[in-house]
């Protein structure tokens, strides 16, 4: 067992030595503080820079959003020169806020303006590119299924339930409310490709995986149908 002096000898040795130690890197930790005291003062202005954007970008498509529903309730003579502000701003914010809720907001107010004076192709490319960009907005899988219908519109079945298939891999776990038509929508696809097998493959996983949504009851009824109509075997025949 060490004496009382012998362990006041040992924590002034403890004491020299950090002493000397911080004396001997004075500079580097001089150096490391100055470093550390500017990463913070850059990430300050950084966090006060990227606030601002984001409540500039979201004062802006609340403004675009406003315009659009102007430009629903206009007449006639007021539209041409509303829509020519709608897509111009709508532009303007894709291009100056990429990455941000604002900009996913413009491009789906700008699809909609496109699909509503009939230009569906324009508009499909801008809620594909809604859906490809930014995944994780709750508008992505409205934009896929949108996205889809033009598809479907412009006699594209197969890239329509393409886009469908995309919407269901990605979002089937997310609650997403979309996907159950999206299901019913590739069983009616499938039926129109006399493909009834694999229609009656979605419309029962469908039933199966949504029991409670509003489309189940329609797969059902296209089941039995198909199945009265000799296309696919009957489901208690399958059971058996």
């Amino acid at each position: 067992m060490s004496t009382p002096q012998e362990q006041q000898d040992f924590r002034q040795r403890a004491v020299d030595a950090l002493t000397n130690f911080l004396q001997k890197y004075r500079r580097v930790f001089g150096i490391a503080l100055i470093v550390l005291a500017v990463g913070l003062v850059a990430l300050f202005a950084y966090v006060q820079i990227h606030n601002a954007r984001v409540d500039d970008s979201l004062t802006q498509v609340e403004e675009l959003q406003t315009d659009y529903q102007d430009w629903l309730n206009a007449e006639e003579e007021q539209k041409a020169n509303l829509e020519s502000s709608i897509l111009e701003d709508a532009e303007s914010i894709i291009a100056d806020y990429s990455g941000f809720y604002a900009a996913s907001r413009a491009l789906h107010i700008r699809a909609n303006v496109h699909w509503e004076e009939g230009r569906v192709e324009k508009a499909v490319q801008d809620f594909q590119r809604l859906a490809d960009e930014y995944r994780n907005s709750y508008l992505a899988p409205l934009a896929l299924y949108n996205a889809a219908s033009g598809l479907e519109e412009n006699g594209k079945p197969e890239a329509a339930a393409n886009a469908l298939s995309q919407l269901v891999d990605r979002y089937a776990d997310t609650g997403a409310p979309e996907v159950p038509r999206a299901l019913f929508s590739l069983g009616r696809i499938a039926e129109q490709q006399e493909n009834f097998e694999q229609a009656a493959e979605h419309y029962r996983r469908l039933s199966e995986e949504y029991g409670n949504s509003s489309w189940t009851n329609l797969a059902k009824d296209r089941m039995i149908w198909l199945s009265t109509q000799g296309r696919i075997e009957s489901e208690s025949g399958s059971s058996s």
